[in-house]
């Protein structure tokens, strides 16, 4: 029978429980046995047995104890914890937190939410034992908030993996500041390496810095500096910069900035600078392909509004490519422009730009402004759409000023044609899009003419209750030479999927004249999914250029298996361009991936063990060469 006594001293409430109940009147002391509990405010000791110390107000508990304070849980081999100073100390005890599990040979619960451990772990595994874990002589945890440890080993299914003589980082939710993990490696142009040896502050609910350095062998001391702010919907923005000293004998930097702010007045703040110091600075420090390869930036400033219909626009602009030392930019331009207005059933528009650019020694000033009037109209069965504009342009260059105007005027006209089966269910339907445009310019006393014909077909089966399949397009379009009297080359293409999965297009030009089609390409591509399968093949052909045929797969052979890969082959000159393959592996709170890329001659491979719940933290090829050495 279970029983339930309670104690009521200094206006508190102890409870407790058991199956079993002894009491020592000398001692002062309670034996619980069998499902023992003691409650006392917001704090719940469970254990097999428990020895409650009246005098002293001490819970002593045996045999996989469990001390519940809030939310906080800590688990051990036993414990004893106090009712009056709220401290305790757990053997063997381990304790759950936001982002994983921590424990320790001995914790000791020294202030609310504050412990002490000794030889202590953290992991984010949840298996007893873990897959991997972070060993610390020493760790102060401050429950819901932060963890500093030193000495820190991870430790891989037993297996040191790497050391740190300190280490803090943040348990609670959300952003909070802390060291971030460093990433160890090497490769060719930097030797041996420590990078990201870094503080991360929130600074507030809008705003984070991030400090670091990075230590290169064959290169010297890099220090970074990164900042991301954002308050919706007002500005939002980040800035980042590194700066190196190559051991003293050169000093290198880049930086790069984002910005944008909503002013009160409506006005729309925008900035973005890219800065370099040299050429080969992204070939030797970016990790991106993309980046390695740029070697033009731009840099810009920019304001905008809208006055009522009018919008307006101010922008500083330069450009700079760093290879060849070229610059050129805005200084700056000035746009206004005035959105389609329906005026006299039709459509007007206004556009202006005043500039100020330069381009190497070259400076010139215009001013540009250009009116459009459009009617689109609908008579019996075809769609009218005349238009009229006019360009006013005047610059000034070492050359003097010039002035000038152009008008133009066009017309368009343009019909549906239905074409219908015999056959019904299923129906096939042909329509035809037919359209014809002439257009007339004037321009320094010249006119120009154009004429312009473009056909349009389209065929698709049209099924029961409306639906319908859409077999395929073909596309034929060219324009009148006046000076000579005859077309031009037509543009033609075609595409088709006639069943799912498989499409087919191709087109080219056509000499009408010669009968002839020059510029003729066709790409047949083929996909199929069916669950956790994916793939597709696709053949390509071009006259002149080249003909080849790539393909990728997808797919998740076991539960915890992920492969991907591609290949795309030239078939005139019979050798591979490309390949990839990428192979993951989920290991429960690890991820296994390994991937291989071949591109022409240059090749590379890497593989990474990757904590889920820290990403940051990885453990790759570079870092098993340096421990088994090179």
């Amino acid at each position: 029978m279970l029983l339930l006594f309670y104690i009521a001293l200094l206006d508190t409430t102890v409870y407790y429980s058991a199956e079993r109940l002894s009491y020592d009147f000398e001692e002062g002391r309670i034996l619980l046995l069998g499902s023992a509990k003691v409650d006392y405010k917001n704090v719940t000791v469970l254990s097999d047995s428990l020895i409650y110390d009246t005098e002293t107000r001490t819970v002593v508990a045996y045999k996989n104890p469990i001390l519940c304070i809030d939310k906080d849980t800590t688990y051990g081999r036993s414990m004893a914890y106090n009712l009056n100073s709220g401290k305790g100390i757990t053997f063997d005890g381990r304790s759950k937190v936001e982002k994983g599990w921590f424990g320790g040979k001995t914790v000791k619960l020294v202030a609310p939410k504050t412990l002490n451990v000794e030889s202590g772990r953290f992991t984010t595994c949840g298996l007893n034992p873990p897959h991997y874990y972070f060993w610390a002589k020493s760790l102060k945890v401050y429950m819901d908030d932060m963890v500093y440890a030193r000495p820190v080993v991870l430790f891989v299914q037993d297996i040191p993996v790497f050391f740190l003589p300190f280490w803090f980082f943040p348990i609670k939710k959300g952003r909070s500041s802390g060291l971030l993990f460093p990433q160890v490696g090497s490769n060719s142009t930097l030797g041996r390496y420590v990078k990201n040896i870094a503080y991360y502050w929130v600074i507030s609910d809008y705003a984070d810095l991030t400090v670091g350095v990075d230590y290169m062998e064959k290169k010297g001391v890099a220090v970074n500096l990164s900042s991301v702010w954002l308050y919706k919907p007002m500005l939002s923005g980040n800035i980042t910069t590194q700066y190196v000293d190559e051991n003293g004998l050169k000093r290198r930097w880049k930086a790069k900035l984002s910005h944008r702010q909503n002013l009160r007045d409506g006005t729309i703040l925008m900035a973005r600078g890219d800065f370099v110091s040299d050429e080969s600075f992204n070939r030797d420090y970016e990790d991106n392909v993309v980046r390695e390869l740029e070697q033009v930036f731009t840099s810009y400033i920019s304001l905008s509004r809208r006055l009522g219909l009018l919008s307006t626009g101010l922008l500083i602009r330069e450009t700079r490519n760093i290879k060849t030392k070229d610059r050129w930019g805005d200084y700056p331009k000035i746009t206004l422009s005035l959105p389609s207005v329906g005026v006299l059933g039709g459509h007007f528009s206004y556009s202006g730009v005043f500039l100020n650019s330069i381009a190497g020694d070259e400076n010139e000033r215009k001013s540009e402004n250009s009116l459009r009037f459009t009617l689109p109209k609908k008579l019996w069965y075809f769609n009218i759409s005349p238009g009229m504009g006019a360009r006013f342009s005047l610059s000034d260059t070492e050359d003097g000023i010039s002035v000038e105007k152009s008008y133009d005027g066009s017309v368009g006209i343009g019909t549906v044609l239905y074409g219908r089966s015999v056959i019904r269910n299923p129906e096939l339907r042909h329509t035809t899009r037919p359209s014809v445009r002439y257009s007339l310019s004037r321009s320094g006393g010249s006119y120009t003419k154009n004429l312009g014909f473009s056909i349009r077909n389209e065929f698709y089966l049209l099924l029961w209750e409306g639906k319908k399949i859409k077999l395929g397009r073909g596309d034929i379009a060219t324009t009148w030479n006046f000076e000579e009297g005859r077309c031009n080359p037509a543009a033609v293409s075609f595409s088709t999927s006639p069943v799912r999965g498989v499409s087919l297009r191709g087109g080219g030009t056509w000499n009408i004249y010669a009968d002839s089609i020059y510029g003729k390409y066709l790409v047949a591509s083929y996909s199929l999914s069916r669950g956790d399968f994916r793939t597709t093949l696709t053949y390509n052909i071009r006259e002149g250029s080249d003909e080849s045929v790539w393909g990728n797969i997808c797919m998740k052979p076991t539960k915890g298996w992920r492969v991907e890969g591609g290949i795309r082959y030239d078939i005139r000159n019979g050798n591979i361009i490309d390949e990839h393959v990428s192979l993951k592996r989920d290991l429960h709170c690890w991820e296994l991936q390994f991937n291989y890329q071949k591109y022409g001659e240059r090749w590379n491979y890497d593989f990474k063990l990757r904590i889920k719940a820290i990403p940051d933290i990885k453990v790759g090829k570079e870092i098993i060469k340096m421990l088994l050495g090179d």
